[in-house]
């Protein structure tokens, strides 16, 4: 009997080791913040947030597309913080003026804190702004049915290039009983310290990483190397998609009409709407990768839509011009960079300003 008990306590002391494993620093197994504070998707359910909530990390970064490479790209001192929900913000605001809603570019993947549009916006201090990203229209709609934001003058929805043939529909469902518990789980902080220790027992980020290392697993799998510049990387399907797509008026018109739902459903609601694309990397450094010519897509889509009256800032003819003279994505990113935010915060603030002088954006006091 008391080997048996022996061998059960062993048995139960080498699991608790293994699971403890899993609670070392993440950023000695992962390459980046991102992979060390997002949920894995099915615990992800129960966080309005896509990150650990209450998190401030400092670390090294790599690019999506090189690392663990001899070609990728060190970046020193990236400053994550997320809010109480999970979301990449200095703090929750509950009554911002302006919701971002988009993917990992809106986010921030490669960029430190302070350089987010969100901190860009709310540094600004005329308007109060708080990120959801990378989350969608539901999950902002939800938030609103459920009273854990409330409802802003200005929603923007960022979308990259490549992703925009895709923008699924707005399904806004009532309140009810079940979606109204869910929301208090989402909102609870014992149940968020539970299901983040949930998580990263479930992640095994430091098994997969061994396994990974063993493999010799790297981000060129992904990518396609400038054979112009070899210190340029490229997302492989992005890079593939430019080659062999060809726009038809079809796409633009499924695009737009996608587009004027989103702002037709949030004015039903007095919510005014700004469009954000993101030109695919690709697009703007056309000649790398290289192509015979740039893509116009987006161009033709920004069109489209200032014909649609659908307020739109066009990245496409900033991000052309300025590319001429400087760097906006990341070498072995997939991702924009700083410069890239700056400018398109100077382009959305003067799309707020135009908002504010005719209609009813709140300005800071």
């Amino acid at each position: 009997m008391r080997r048996f008990l022996r061998d059960v306590l062993l048995f139960v002391l080498f699991c608790a080791a293994i699971n403890l494993v899993n609670f070392l620093p993440t950023e000695l197994f992962t390459f980046r913040n991102w992979e060390a504070l997002t949920y894995q998707r099915r615990l992800g359910f129960f966080s309005y947030g896509a990150f650990y909530r209450d998190q401030s990390t400092r670390r090294s970064e790599y690019g999506d597309l090189a690392h663990h490479s001899s070609l990728a790209l060190r970046k020193e001192e990236i400053i994550w913080r997320t809010d109480r929900l999970g979301n990449r913000n200095d703090e929750f605001v509950q009554t911002p003026d302006i919701v971002l809603v988009g993917d990992s570019d809106l986010t921030g993947s490669g960029v430190s804190q302070e350089n987010t549009l969100v901190n860009l916006i709310n540094q600004d201090g005329r308007y109060r702004a708080y990120s959801i990203a990378p989350k969608g229209m539901d999950e902002l709609m939800t938030m609103m049915t459920y009273g854990v934001i409330d409802t802003p003058t200005v929603v923007v929805y960022q979308r990259i290039e490549r992703e925009t043939l895709s923008i699924p529909p707005i399904r806004s469902a009532g309140a009810s009983l079940g979606g109204r518990a869910l929301s208090r789980i989402r909102t609870n902080t014992a149940a968020a310290v539970a299901f983040e220790a949930m998580d990263k027992i479930h992640a095994q980020r430091p098994f997969r990483y061994l396994q990974a290392r063993l493999r010799g697993t790297n981000g060129l799998a992904n990518s396609i190397q400038s054979s112009v510049d070899s210190s340029f990387f490229f997302l492989r399907y992005a890079a593939i998609h430019a080659v062999n797509y060809a726009s038809s008026d079809g796409d633009l018109n499924h695009v737009a009409e996608a587009l004027v739902r989103y702002r037709d459903f949030l004015a039903s609601r007095n919510i005014e709407f700004v469009f954000l694309p993101v030109p695919n990397k690709a697009t703007i450094y056309h000649d790398l990768v290289p192509l015979d010519s740039q893509p116009v897509f987006l161009a033709r889509l920004i069109q489209r839509l200032k014909a649609d009256s659908i307020r739109v800032v066009d990245t496409f003819e900033m991000f052309t011009r300025a590319a001429k003279r400087e760097l906006l994505y990341f070498q072995d990113d997939t991702h924009w960079n700083e410069r890239a935010i700056s400018l398109t915060h100077s382009e959305l603030q003067r799309q707020l300003e135009d908002l504010r002088s005719s209609s009813t954006v709140r300005e800071e006091p």
